[in-house]
């Protein structure tokens, strides 16, 4: 695509898929990567007398574009009906490390990202390992995240060209970077090679794909 070139997309539904139920509702993980952006802007912040630093999920950009603009968005008055406002555990232990300190503590949303732990989760379907090629953690960048600069996988071996990187919710063990699952399956910490491309989760990288989660009354 070339800048400067006006762009139509066809607006479609958005695949997600179940990845457990319980009590009458659903976990859901969206399927295609629908948006980039970035999780904070790179910087420590003071809020409330507490130090807030740039992987704080709570603080985060990214959280509020879903539960704003996004959510206001995406979804109409029904849909709005059916998702639950969750407690969502951004805890040490939801993380790469249960000893990490730059976990904030458990916020309530309506639409949020997945966590570290979250998929490496058999019971939702996925590879335990970190350094899998995991086909349950391939996510297919949409027309629209590419055309808004979403980074994407240029190896065309494996079915992984198109294949994007995913931002988690869940802070790596040092205060600039969060995890990310790579376009190969692997989920990475701050830097890396993998997928074909360079992999780099900075906090303020704004190419970081966006395939978010919820939970839905199936009652």
């Amino acid at each position: 695509m070339e800048q400067g070139t006006i762009y139509y997309f066809k607006v479609l539904s958005i695949p997600w898929r179940i990845v457990s139920q319980d009590n009458g509702t659903a976990l859901i993980f969206c399927s295609f990567i629908l948006d980039n952006g970035r999780f904070n802007a790179n910087e420590t912040r003071e809020i409330d007398g507490e130090t807030i630093y740039p992987n704080n999920y709570k603080e985060s950009e990214i959280r509020a574009w879903l539960n704003n603009e996004f959510y206001n968005t995406a979804f109409s008055q029904l849909h709005k009906e059916l998702i639950q406002i969750t407690e969502v555990d951004n805890s040490a232990e939801t993380t790469n490390s249960d000893t990490n300190i730059y976990a904030c503590e458990n916020t309530f949303d309506k639409v949020f990202l997945p966590s570290y732990q979250d998929v490496i989760n058999e019971d939702y379907g996925f590879s335990p390992s970190i350094e899998t090629d995991d086909e349950m953690r391939f996510i297919d960048t949409s027309d629209y995240s590419r055309a808004v600069g979403a980074v994407i996988s240029k190896e065309i071996n494996h079915g992984l060209y198109g294949k994007g990187i995913s931002m988690l919710r869940s802070p790596y063990d040092y205060e600039h970077g969060s995890n990310i699952v790579s376009g190969s399956g692997y989920v990475e910490s701050v830097y890396g090679e993998a997928g074909g491309f360079v992999i780099i989760a900075n906090v303020d990288t704004n190419q970081l794909g966006v395939a978010p989660a919820l939970v839905i009354d199936i009652a």
